[in-house]
């Protein structure tokens, strides 16, 4: 990693590698979203399609750093549950972390059969309360793709059922945006249970569907700044299922109903979705080119083919374009993948890294290689990530066993799905989170997969320097990756000192070789250790090079 400096010759080795501050991390991370997709998040890590034996260990320790037998990714078991008890993430689609992943959104279900609604850090884990929300038991419960303080719902039991409903966890602070009882009732519906769909990228379009009586119902797709909402029957009589509530396209153009492509209106289009199993597992989100797609884990052949594809779509991942009804393979047996396991999951959260799916698979045929020592077929149990940018260059990472019997346990105190993995990606696509009942031990807690590209310490910002505050460090953090740019800003704008480099972060600490240039002909190379405190409140550099020895700075937050 070299960092490139090119600075006028008079400026002085303190002012080159002064003190840093942050400042404005929301406003650089909204800058570093398109970026994110180009960070290596498989890096070391497993990528072949070998045969693993799921290696027989007890429960790791709470919170304790614990790494996965035959794939060596990082992990935690960040809760602790009772004999009968559930902690686990919501699963697709709804994401677990906020959007800046300072707060992270867990069930918890008692042996007493209580469901609540857990809050953790979101970095390092630390339980932050229950949080109650009026007459719901439901996990339809989105976190805003914008605000991270900001929660999106529709409770379905109770007086409250069918009102969407806008909530500031940190203020208490709740809105009422629409209450889509009355147009249920209009229509012969009740609004409980209804059921919620995961927002547009914007949190301006909003899809719901009524409870379903006799086979019928009615949808409902609301577009929030013009104030509109347009329904639509389905169910008994007519062409559309009752079965879910029609979903947003990232973008808000469109809304998905199974197969089907509606307009924001709710007007169907022509076009349908190139998929014969409506039930395999799918995801809605924004590719990495930003299009609208619909991924999907296939196991049965696309109707028109899937564009003269080898194997007629089907796949591990197939991508749908929502605009135009396309299709292509992403994974599939060309690449020496299976077709998905049973009990195989897919998680699109990984919204600052848009390329990247978070994927799990139970395989339930297959569950015998929990205990016969064999090596296991490729993907039992195991939690993984697919790149779904290039087809021609599948990736898939493979990130751990789960090792939850699932739907399959026989020693639950609670209803035996509740141990399906509900695999979820963090927003930076560098964590991934999982459940497990551990093989089938009776209780279910949800686990963190720290990747090599994730950090603690979120360093991120424009930093200014002690020694000299017209130094002006701007620091982008992707994950364990950094890359600066640093300036000698003057009292006239101008800045006449230029830094551009890259670093890595481990643990606390920092690493850059650096280049300086320090006169017209002479560049220098050297190095710099830093070290990181507590709350990343000042980063400490220790950099030496043969031409200006060893210099020892601090960079800070600003004032």
């Amino acid at each position: 990693m070299i960092v490139k400096i090119q600075f006028n010759a008079a400026v002085s080795l303190s002012i080159l590698l002064g003190t840093l501050s942050l400042v404005g991390v929301n406003g650089l991370n909204a800058q570093t979203v398109g970026g994110q997709s180009g960070l290596n998040v498989c890096e070391r890590l497993v990528r072949d399609t070998e045969r693993i034996k799921v290696a027989p260990v007890a429960r790791p320790p709470y919170m304790r750093l614990f790494k996965q037998p035959g794939f060596g990714t990082n992990s935690r078991r960040i809760t602790d549950s009772a004999v009968g008890e559930v902690h686990k993430p919501a699963g697709a689609p709804a994401p677990a972390w906020n959007i800046d992943e300072s707060i992270l959104l867990l069930h918890r279900y008692s042996n007493e059969g209580l469901h609540e609604l857990v809050l953790l850090d979101g970095t390092h884990y630390e339980n932050l309360g229950s949080l109650h929300l009026p007459d719901t038991n439901s996990e339809d419960i989105y976190w805003s793709h914008t605000d991270p303080e900001i929660l999106y719902y529709v409770p379905d039991i109770g007086a409250d059922a069918g009102k969407l409903s806008q909530l500031n966890i940190h203020t208490g602070k709740r809105v009422i945006l629409k209450d889509f009882s009355p147009m249920c009732e209009s229509a012969g519906f009740a609004a409980s249970p209804g059921q919620f769909a995961k927002p547009s990228y914007d949190n301006g379009s909003f899809g719901y569907r009524c409870a379903v009586e006799n086979e019928q119902s009615l949808v409902l797709a609301y577009q929030w700044q013009a104030d509109t909402v347009k329904t639509l029957p389905v169910g008994k009589g007519t062409r559309y299922s009752a079965a879910l509530a029609p979903q947003p396209s990232p973008d808000g153009k469109h809304f998905v109903l199974e197969d089907k492509i509606f307009t924001a209106g709710l007007e169907p289009l022509a076009h349908t979705i190139d998929m014969a199993d409506i039930a395999a597992p799918s995801a809605i989100a924004a590719n990495a080119d930003g299009r609208n797609v619909l991924f999907q884990a296939a196991s049965e052949p696309s109707p028109k083919g899937c564009g003269r594809d080898l194997w007629n779509g089907i796949g591990l991942v197939i991508e749908h374009d929502i605009e135009n009804a396309q299709c292509r393979p992403v994974v599939n047996q060309t690449d020496s993948y299976p077709v998905a396991p049973s009990g195989t999951e897919m998680s699109t959260t990984g919204y600052r890294s848009p390329a990247w799916l978070a994927m799990a698979s139970v395989g339930y045929e297959d569950l015998e290689y929990f205990t016969n020592k064999r090596f296991a077929p490729v993907l039992l149990s195991e939690v993984y990530l697919v790149n779904t940018t290039d087809k021609d260059d599948a990736e898939v990472c493979r990130l751990a066993h789960h090792r939850s019997f699932g739907q399959a346990a026989s020693n639950a105190g609670y209803e035996a799905a509740l141990g399906e993995p509900n695999v979820t990606l963090s927003p930076t696509a560098t964590r991934v989170l999982f459940a497990s009942d551990w093989y089938d031990s009776g209780f279910v807690d949800t686990y963190v997969l720290e990747l090599p590209t994730f950090s603690r310490y979120d360093i991120n910002g424009a930093w200014v320097d002690t020694h000299d505050n017209r130094v002006i460090t701007e620091i982008v953090q992707r994950g364990g990756q950094v890359t600066i740019q640093r300036r000698l800003q003057l009292a006239d704008g101008e800045a006449i000192l230029q830094t551009e480099g890259s670093g890595e972060i481990k643990a606390n600490k920092m690493e850059i070789d650096y280049v300086v240039q320090a006169s017209k002909n002479r560049r220098v190379s050297g190095t710099c250790m830093a070290t990181i405190t507590s709350g990343s409140t000042s980063i400490e550099f220790e950099c030496r090079d043969y031409y200006f020895g060893r210099s020892v700075t601090t960079l800070v937050r600003p004032e």
